[in-house]
């Protein structure tokens, strides 16, 4: 799709990347623009990815926010764009210049007429549309502008389909192809709240990876670094710290042997929990790895006697439940505990199990708002009458 619009000249078109917490979105876009298409995406386009983490808090900013980073980026990225010079200024604003030339410039002197040019060229530098007749002018020498909106869903709903609005005017604006990657739950509410109803969108859903194979893929990318070496590994680290890389590589062997054939429990385990968030479920596996309830040097021992280690369920899962702390307490840990009994005065420590059962008794239910969507009022008020 996104070739086809490139290859057509289809510009101005937006694509909506869907996808849950943590599933994959910006991995999925910068793969697919770094590596997966990239000898097209070089000859063709210039690209550029504006993360909202770093966007400020006033949405009435965002648009401002958007053109300098995409300046800051081509100036950065591409320098052998040529948007400095007073030539390739010129050419950037030869339609404005033009005017003025036959105009209300005709009648004045030839020193004049430049210092009336150097006069509305620096005005154009400043003025906050600079960056959209500098990607027009890109356009015109056949290039496709591609924008990618990021971590959008990371910021609250309404804010969302502000940034969705601002999408599709940058799209007239920068005459570009806009990808919008978002949260699954946001835009079916703002769909349903009619947002999208004026917009033609192409829409493509990303689903979360099997996490087994991801934390697979993990552990071994740092096993093929451990064993190149301490100096490589702190190189790519980033690192002045002294290690022992055969302890590191040794470590990592016995974390690799973490499966859903020998370990299902875990394997479920960071499932449930993480729920499709892949970045909770990485940070889940590295808590393992560096918590104080790991017993990382009883590990090293077997392995150095030459005996294998394995991992049991608990001592992984008691890990993940700790974290930095040495004593468990339910209001600071990834693990609630289920029968924790509430302040209320005729709270009962079975009601957290049974909220579970009546939403699973219900998951294959039919909603508007999806399978297995149970409204809070309703179960509020099925439990007000038990």
């Amino acid at each position: 799709e996104y070739r086809a619009a490139v290859e057509r000249g289809d510009y101005g078109t937006t694509i909506l990347l869907l996808g849950g917490v943590g599933s994959g979105k910006t991995t999925f876009i910068h793969r697919f623009l770094r590596l997966t298409d990239k000898k097209f995406v070089e000859a063709n386009c210039l690209w550029f990815s504006v993360p909202f983490t770093n966007a400020p808090l006033n949405p009435a900013e965002f648009g401002n926010f958007v053109r300098k980073t995409v300046i800051a980026t081509l100036r950065e990225r591409y320098p052998q764009v040529d948007i400095r010079s007073a030539a390739a200024i010129a050419a950037i604003y030869q339609a404005e210049l033009s005017e003025m030339e036959t105009g209300l410039w005709a009648d004045l002197s030839e020193a004049d007429r430049v210092k009336r040019r150097i006069a509305l060229l620096e005005r154009q530098i400043e003025a906050s549309s600079h960056c959209d007749a500098v990607l027009k002018h890109i356009r015109r020498k056949g290039f496709a502008v591609t924008m990618v909106l990021d971590n959008v869903d990371q910021r609250i709903p309404e804010e969302q389909i502000q940034i969705f609005l601002l999408a599709h005017e940058l799209c007239k604006s920068f005459d570009a192809i806009i990808i919008v990657a978002l949260r699954e739950e946001s835009y079916f509410r703002a769909a349903q709240a009619g947002a999208f109803n004026a917009y033609h969108n192409t829409r493509f859903h990303i689903a979360s990876p099997n996490v087994s194979t991801l934390l697979r893929k993990r552990v071994t990318f740092a096993l093929e670094l451990s064993r190149r070496g301490a100096e490589e590994m702190r190189e790519v680290l980033r690192t002045g710290a002294s290690f022992s890389s055969d302890e590191v590589t040794a470590f990592l062997h016995i974390v690799s042997r973490i499966s859903p054939d020998t370990h299902g429990a875990i394997a479920r385990f960071i499932d449930a929990v993480s729920y499709g968030n892949m970045r909770l479920a990485l940070e889940m596996f590295t808590q393992f790895m560096v918590s104080g309830a790991t017993n990382v040097e009883r590990m090293l021992e077997h392995h150095r006697q030459g005996a294998t280690w394995t991992v049991s369920e608990h001592e992984f899962i008691k890990a993940v439940m700790l974290g930095d702390f040495q004593f468990y307490r339910d209001s600071r840990s990834r693990v609630p505990n289920v029968f924790e009994v509430s302040s209320g005065a005729a709270a009962s420590n079975l009601t957290q199990l049974r909220i579970l059962r009546y939403l699973e008794a219900r998951r294959s239910q039919t909603h508007p708002e999806g399978m297995g969507f149970v409204p809070v009022d309703a179960m509020l008020r099925v439990f007000a009458d038990a």
